[in-house]
This record gives C-alpha cells, sequence and structure tokens, in this order.
C-alpha cells in the first residue's frame, strides 16, 4: 500500500471516529446550557507520517455545534462543521465536511431514543450530488 494512501486513510478513520464520538457528546450535552471547548492533537503513523487535528464547540440552549480540522502528512486539510438540536423528541444532526479538493459532503440526520434503545436515520450526499441513505439502532437488545 502506497504512503499516501494508508494516512489518507488512517487520516479519514480518525476523521470518522472523531465524528462519532463527538456527535454521541453533542448529544448528549445539548440540553446541558452553555459549554464550549477546543481541542488539538497529533497521531504518527507506523511510517512516521503526522496528521494534526483540531476541534472546537459548544452548546446552548439544547443545540451544540462543532468545528474541526485534520491536516494529513502531505499538508492536505479535511475541515468539518456540525450541529445537534435537541428536543423532547429526539436530535438533528447536520454535518458538512470539505475535503482537500475543495469536494463537499453532506450528512443530515434525525434519532430518538426510548426505553435504554436509540434508533437513528438519514441521508448522506457526496460531492457529485450522489445521495443515499443511512439507520441503524443501538440498545441493550441490538
Amino acid at each position: 500500500m502506497h504512503r499516501r494512501t494508508m494516512m489518507a486513510g488512517l487520516t479519514a478513520c480518525l476523521a470518522v471516529t472523531g465524528f462519532l464520538a463527538g456527535s454521541a457528546l453533542l448529544a448528549a450535552r445539548a440540553d446541558a446550557g452553555e459549554r464550549s471547548w477546543n481541542r488539538t492533537g497529533t497521531v504518527t503513523g507506523p511510517r512516521g507520517g503526522t496528521a494534526t487535528w483540531q476541534r472546537s464547540g459548544s452548546c446552548d440552549g439544547g443545540t451544540c455545534a462543532r468545528s474541526g480540522t485534520v491536516t494529513g502528512p502531505a499538508g492536505k486539510t479535511v475541515t468539518r462543521d456540525a450541529t445537534v438540536t435537541r428536543d423532547a423528541n429526539g436530535w438533528q444532526r447536520d454535518v458538512t465536511a470539505t475535503g482537500p479538493n475543495g469536494g463537499t459532503w453532506t450528512r443530515e440526520g434525525q434519532g430518538s431514543c426510548s426505553g435504554g434503545s436509540c434508533t437513528f436515520g438519514g441521508t448522506v450526499t457526496g460531492p457529485r450530488g450522489n445521495t443515499g441513505t443511512y439507520s441503524g439502532a443501538s440498545g441493550p437488545s441490538q
């Protein structure tokens, strides 16, 4: 596997992992009142290539917002902005990410929890306008 391909995959994996963890945090914190945070870090791959990341976010009045960047070892950057709004019926999540070549994808979705189980779903639109759907569930019986 080429070094660039491997580091791009590592960067994408880190971005997705961070997104998933951050989405859960945003949904849980959306009604926690005014809060803000900033985080930065670096990760070094098995061949010494380094990627850096930066995240910031805030929550207020049932809505959390998050922004971040990941810059890979070749200097290419991916940015991502997300909001999660929580109400009595569940949550709504909107994400926009822009790749190093200017391509943008969006993810819009909603979810709800009841009795210890959660369901979620939505749509993803890629940089060429192609769309797809996703759905899932989590909880003790899943």
